[in-house]
């Protein structure tokens, strides 16, 4: 068996495994969820109208 063969034969081996657990857990319930966007990182360091507002 080939080096590349055997990886191969193991990477298979082992998605099938996972596979196998994910199928056997129960359902995954949803959260509901929101997002409140933060902005542009460079708003810390930009001086422009918007951050000279904000400092204001």
């Amino acid at each position: 068996m080939s080096l590349i063969h055997g990886r191969r034969s193991l990477l298979l081996a082992s998605l099938a495994a996972m596979a196998d657990i994910a199928n056997a857990q129960s359902p995954v319930r949803r959260m509901p969820v929101i997002f409140i966007g933060h902005g542009s990182p460079m708003n810390a360091i930009s001086d422009n109208p918007f951050t000279r507002a904000l400092q204001a």
